[in-house]
């Protein structure tokens, strides 16, 4: 059995050896992608939120706070046994003794490319090799963007920034993170040219070694003024209070 197992071992160890090395880059050392996003059952990171969402046909726009709960508490093999990490994800509407509520489920795995996280049908590419400052990546091309509805995420360029920086995000301290900025993005401006239509959209995250996401933002906004007066859409800020 040891002379058979051996060499299979060996060539297993320099294929390995292979890849890591053909991913190196002359911008800094490399980092595996699961140390800024830990894939480990039982690991969660809770988050304070702050979210506004505009309607345009009133006009109007809803202010409203609470708390995120991400949890890693089970994984899962496709067809293709790829494994996948399942998170729950739990809400409340504030930091008190209220009960946590089930609230929505994502998935995330690890593959040759890096971190892909599948939300809402939709899959990103998160984090990709080699992680260096200035390494940039379409984290979207796995997304459908014909689909009318998806197209905003279309052509985004992921780039790393700050890596292995401190981070503070308002309530906690983080010595090693990375920065990837995902799209920044301004089409006209309402205030000058109120009869043309504009458009936001501002996507950035923040990782923490041996946390996963510690920040994130998320703005999209349309305005059409033929549809309607106002502007339509989201933002989303997400910054972690507490983790394992």
């Amino acid at each position: 059995m040891k002379r058979i197992c051996l060499p299979v071992l060996v060539l297993a160890v320099l294929l390995s050896v292979v890849f890591f090395s053909c991913k190196k880059s002359s911008s800094g050392p490399a980092v595996k992608s699961v140390a800024y996003y830990p894939l480990q059952i039982g690991k969660y990171v809770v988050y304070n939120v702050d979210s506004i969402r505009w309607v345009d046909t009133s006009c109007l726009e809803y202010n409203t706070t609470y708390q995120l709960r991400y949890e890693i508490k089970d994984t899962f093999s496709d067809a293709r046994k790829n494994l996948f990490y399942v998170f729950y994800v739990y809400k409340k509407s504030n930091a008190t003794k209220q009960a946590w509520v089930s609230n929505d489920v994502f998935y995330a795995s690890l593959s040759d490319t890096g971190i892909i996280v599948t939300k809402d049908q939709l899959r990103f590419i998160k984090i990709t090799l080699p992680v260096t400052s200035g390494n940039a990546w379409r984290g979207n091309t796995l997304i459908h963007t014909s689909d009318t509805d998806n197209a905003y995420f279309n052509n985004w360029s992921y780039t790393y920034q700050n890596v292995a920086n401190s981070f503070y995000d308002g309530t906690l301290s983080f010595d090693k993170t990375i920065t990837v900025n995902e799209r920044d993005e301004t089409i006209n401006n309402i205030a000058t040219l109120p009869d043309t239509t504009a458009s936001r959209t501002y996507f950035k995250e923040i990782y923490g070694e041996g946390v996963g996401l510690i920040y994130s933002e998320a703005t999209h906004w349309t305005y059409d003024p033929v549809k309607a007066s106002c502007k339509k859409g989201y933002s989303v800020i997400m910054s972690a209070t507490d983790h394992n």
